[in-house]
């Protein structure tokens, strides 16, 4: 009997425009698209390395829910320099905390908040 092997997660962040969402990730955070379904689109994934994130319209009946999600990143402080100057919302600057991480949080157009770590050697 094989072990189960857990491979990727693709966490899934509600929008209120698929498209928008996704210029936002593409121009300010660096990451590409993926996919996307439907006319207009109702859901889509955006891509960085081994990192997929979806993005998914939510119903205009509902309020967003935000959601908040941790990326641990190789090379943080040039990719945090990167998306500053790209004019991303940080929720927290770039900083070592007492956990052992150095990281950061950035806050998309529809209130998700991203955050970026690294180990401290």
């Amino acid at each position: 009997m094989s072990v189960p092997l857990f491979r990727l997660v693709s966490p899934i962040l509600s929008v209120a425009n698929v498209d928008a969402a996704i210029s936002f990730y593409e121009s300010v955070l660096g990451f590409r698209l993926g996919w996307k379904w439907g006319d207009p689109p109702s859901v889509g994934s955006v891509c960085r390395n081994d990192v997929e994130l979806m993005l998914e319209l939510s119903p205009p009946a509902e309020a967003l829910a935000p959601a908040r999600i941790y990326v641990v990143v190789s090379g943080l402080e040039q990719y945090y320099a990167e998306v500053v100057a790209a004019g991303a919302t940080v929720a927290d600057p770039l900083a070592v905390r007492d956990y052992g991480m150095k990281d950061c949080r950035i806050v998309d157009p529809d209130g998700n908040e991203i955050s970026f770590g690294e180990a401290v050697d």
